[in-house]
């Protein structure tokens, strides 16, 4: 073995001296030492080699006995009930199973049913070590055998409750708790602290090392720690310390804890990691702080503070829990597929990024990160890679899926490309006709107010030409980019004077000859934008329709930001949104009444998004320009005309016959005719 001309002196060690005057005696071992800080990486080679082993004995159908198996097997009565004893063979396929090993200590966790089941991973187990540490009767060895017996029976032992470190884990339940020995010990030692008020920094500093290890357990616990780590900080050169008001309560609250700790067994789904962290915050990482003076310290947090909170406000929340998510997938991919690799890919060369990032765009491809398994489509394959790029240069790191010229990597392109010509072609939701506007407003209820605002909203977006997000509330309640019109976003117009929004509804219905909308902001974050429409004076007037919303939220408040798609239902009039469901089901019920499936149009075929389309349809065929229709619809791109080109017959009307009529040649007059071509 070799190691740094420094690091020999890692094998060594000196002999203690009665005397000082005694010659120091320096010992070197012969075999490789344990425990030391800088332990080289095959330190623990043979023993995880026995786990490797363990894993491929696993996959066999069969083992044959072992003499020590039944140690493992002296299950209690509780634990015996709990199994069924089916003959051999085992069943297929088997239940999976972990084996883990820390130098010399196994530790394996197996969802049994069976006795078969723990027998068999049993001699897994001990045929693994006995392979590379053979027992005594082998060997010849005047030595005992390498597994413990002892500790075998003591410890080795199949059961349900096992204590690991402190932890009594409680594998039919699924929960773990702390000891009854660490309660005592941990809140004996909180107790005489909080007497002591004057206490060594010492034992402090013990007390801060057992309370890091109870946070795994707590979810709090980890930001709780945080006053006592700064104490520690401020008073790490003295010995003895006087605990402060702050830290005294701090451990008061510690000691609550633990006691619920121990009393309520914590679930195991309790700490797994969920979409979002329990707790967000700053953390100068890189110690810029160090070189700012004391007094500007609070400040120049504050900016630190300020620009990482903009940083993640740039983006909505769906866009940031969607990178968030992708990137765990990619942490449990290398985790699960290649453990060996780091999820930040900046230290590793060309070939090596891409070969892991195409794997993993292949596994999301094959829908391997999602539990039904099926095949996704090349856009949400570009959508995984991009949350890796995104994740590394928020991170301050280089581009991973770039080339030299910054642009992705041809590799990675083609791959895309490849899953892209495979995708089935997209199916858009169809247009919704005017006859639908009119079966909702002719059918409006008087007495259910969801349904008059669902049948008002509908006529709105019809013609206003609205996104669905801009008049209905979502499930979530995350941050959004489009804020949904407020009543004060109204204008009613008679002519060219403004109606107050409080008069009666009947002067409203005869006066207002027109509505202007005013978006704050949308989702292709322009800002400010009007949409202004006439009233049409017949069943489906879109000013009738606003007129109508406006005069019953003024019935319930007077508030000016209450949304659009507000509605006051029951005798505490209470106030509920309008939001996508109802506007999706609403449509379909609508399209099945009318058996609109005799053009084509069945419920599958519609959504809330059909509105938009349907409007932006009507005003085509009418004769609008496409240029109006952009405007109106507040379009920035030429080919998002082609959202609503597919479905309409109206587009290709009379091509044919100006097709036919055209002159092959730029000169009409040196046509040929049939009668000359068949001359």
């Amino acid at each position: 073995m070799r190691v740094c001309e420094d690091g020999k002196w890692n094998f060594a060690y000196t002999l203690p001296r009665s005397d000082p005057k005694h010659e120091l005696i320096v010992v070197l071992c012969l075999t490789l030492p344990t425990g030391w800080v800088d332990s080289p990486p095959f330190l623990c080679a043979v023993t995880e080699t026995a786990r490797d082993i363990m894993h491929a004995y696993e996959a066999l159908p069969d083992l044959p006995p072992h003499p020590l198996e039944h140690h493992m097997l002296n299950l209690t009565k509780h634990d015996a009930a709990l199994l069924h004893h089916p003959p051999s063979p085992l069943p297929s396929p088997l239940p999976p199973a972990l084996q883990e090993v820390y130098i010399d200590d196994f530790i394996a966790l197996c969802p049994a049913q069976h006795l078969t089941r723990l027998q068999h991973h049993s001699r897994a187990m001990l045929h693994a070590i006995h392979d590379l540490f053979p027992p005594p009767d082998i060997t010849g060895s005047t030595m005992e055998d390498p597994i413990s017996i002892k500790k075998l029976a003591s410890e080795g032992t199949w059961s349900t409750t096992k204590e690991v470190l402190g932890w009594l884990l409680n594998g039919q339940q699924r929960t773990f708790s702390i000891t009854d020995q660490k309660f005592q010990k941990v809140t004996s030692q909180i107790s005489t602290l909080r007497r002591r008020r004057r206490v060594p920094i010492k034992d402090l500093v013990k007390l801060q090392g057992k309370l890091k290890w109870l946070s795994n357990a707590i979810v709090t616990g980890k930001p709780l720690l945080g006053e006592l780590d700064m104490f520690l900080h401020q008073h790490q050169h003295q010995t003895w310390v006087t605990l402060p008001s702050n830290i005294l309560i701090l451990l008061q609250d510690w000691h609550l804890l633990i006691q619920q700790l121990h009393a309520r067994p914590i679930s195991f789904h309790e700490l797994l990691p969920t979409s979002k962290p329990a707790y967000q915050g700053w953390a100068d990482a890189i110690q810029l702080l160090d070189t700012v003076p004391t007094a500007k310290r609070n400040a120049a947090t504050a900016l630190f503070v300020a620009a990482t909170t903009a940083t993640s406000h740039g983006v909505i929340a769906a866009t940031e829990s969607e990178r968030f998510r992708f990137w765990t997938h990619w942490q449990n991919f290398l985790q699960n597929t290649f453990p060996m690799h780091q999820p930040i890919l900046s230290n590793y060369p060309l070939p090596t990024r891409l070969a892991l990032l195409g794997a993993f765009a292949a596994f999301i491809r094959a829908g391997q990160h999602q539990p039904a398994n099926k095949q996704v489509s090349a856009q949400t394959v570009l959508l995984a890679l991009r949350a890796i790029s995104q994740t590394h240069m928020l991170d301050g790191q280089p581009d991973p899926l770039a080339d030299e010229k910054g642009q992705r990597h041809i590799i990675l392109k083609r791959q895309i490309e490849n899953y892209r010509r495979h995708d089935p072609p997209p199916k858009r939701k169809l247009a919704l006709p005017h006859l639908a506007i009119e079966y909702l407003n002719v059918t409006r209820a008087d007495n259910n107010p969801l349904y008059q605002a669902i049948h008002d909203l509908c006529t709105i977006a019809w013609f206003y030409l609205l996104r669905v997000g801009e008049y209905t509330q979502t499930t979530q309640t995350a941050r959004r980019r489009t804020i949904q019109f407020r009543l004060e976003d109204v204008t009613l117009w008679n002519h060219t004077q403004v109606l107050r929004s409080t008069l009666p509804l009947q002067t409203l219905l005869s006066q207002c000859t027109a509505a202007t909308l005013r978006i704050s902001n949308q989702k292709n974050s322009r800002r400010n934008q009007v949409i202004h429409q006439e009233a049409t004076r017949d069943v489906t007037c879109p000013i009738a329709a606003i007129i109508r919303c406006v005069h019953h939220i003024r019935q319930h408040t007077s508030d000016p930001t209450t949304m659009l798609g507000t509605y006051f239902t029951g005798h505490k009039h209470v106030a509920k949104q309008v939001t996508v469901t109802d506007i999706t089901t609403a449509l379909k019920n609508t399209v099945q009444v009318l058996v609109l499936a005799r053009y084509n149009i069945t419920p599958a075929d519609i959504s809330s998004h059909s509105l938009r389309a349907g409007g932006a349809m009507a005003l085509h065929l009418g004769g609008v320009p496409a240029h109006t229709i952009k405007i109106l619809r507040r379009w920035s791109l030429d080919t998002s005309l082609l959202y609503i080109q597919e479905q309409i017959t109206g587009f290709s009307a009379g091509l044919s016959t100006q097709m036919s009529s055209t002159p092959l040649t730029p000169n009409a007059a040196i046509q040929p005719t049939l009668r000359l071509l068949n001359s």
